[in-house]
Parts: C-alpha cells; structure tokens; sequence
C-alpha cells in the first residue's frame, strides 16, 4: 500500500523505525506547509508503533522457532522504546491518553511474557 507520491510512501511491513523515520519526514514537510496539524500526526504515529509492536509481540508469542521468536520479540521492543520517548513529549487528549496507555500496558505486558524486563 503506497501513496502516489513517492517520497511519501509507506510500505506494510517497514519496521518500526523506519515508520518513525518517514512520519518524522512528513511532519518536518507539514511544519514548512502549516497545512498539517503536527501533534496530531504524532499521536497517530504513536498509535500506528503500537499496533505495529502489537503485532510484533503476537508473532513472537505464537512462533517456536526460536530466530523467529527473538526477531519479532526485539521489534516488538524497538517499538515499544520509541513509544516511550515520543510519549513524554505529546501533549495528549484524555481519550488520547487512556488509548495510548492501555496499548502500552498491553505491550509491555507481552514482552515481559517474552523475557524482557523494565
């Protein structure tokens, strides 16, 4: 799934870093538009790593492979990290907030089903 523009595009399956990296891109090019609310953008970038680190985390649970497991487990956390970091600096509406820290608990708590630590 892309967008027509070509240095917009986002593709199902980037990691979670690289999602970071071209929504930070987008929001650098709306602050210059002003057409483009930038707190907006980043809490629905937010919400996107979280289901992404989700995702991650439900494949990790279910493989038995133990390669599989240990890739999908360290996405799971790369997400949940940058979470963390873009989370203190949101400004966030309650329904916002209450989403965003149920996703969080939800997360953390499967990778501490898959041995990490906090």
């Amino acid at each position: 799934m892309t967008t027509k523009n070509k240095s917009d595009s986002l593709t199902l399956g980037a990691n979670s870093r690289e999602l970071l990296r071209q929504s930070d891109r987008l929001v650098t090019r709306s602050q210059a538009l002003g057409q483009v609310d930038v707190q907006r953008v980043m809490v629905n970038a937010v919400k996107t790593d979280l289901k992404v680190g989700l995702t991650f985390a439900g494949i990790a649970l279910q493989t038995r492979e133990p390669a599989k497991r240990l890739r999908n487990k360290t996405k799971a956390r790369v997400a949940y990290d940058t979470v963390m970091r873009y989370c203190k600096t949101l400004h966030l509406s309650d329904e916002d907030k209450v989403e965003i820290l149920a996703r969080q608990a939800e997360l953390r708590a499967a990778l501490q089903q898959l041995g990490e630590s906090f």
